[in-house]
């Protein structure tokens, strides 16, 4: 199966922006999509550096 790696760019576009036709691509192919532990931990950083931490990790 191919796998696709997110960096963390593309991830705060979609988590951001939460575009209808990519977040339905997201959904009908989340099982081939993944991110490394680097960028995990940089959208936890980002997350808890926002203004509102727990509404930003519930995204």
């Amino acid at each position: 199966m191919l796998r696709y790696l997110l960096d963390t760019n593309f991830c705060i576009r979609v988590i951001r922006d939460r575009p209808e036709d990519l977040r339905q691509k997201f959904n009908d192919n989340a099982e081939a999509l993944c991110i490394s532990d680097v960028v995990l931990y940089e959208l936890l950083y980002g997350a808890e550096k926002s203004q509102d931490p727990p509404k930003v990790r519930r995204g």
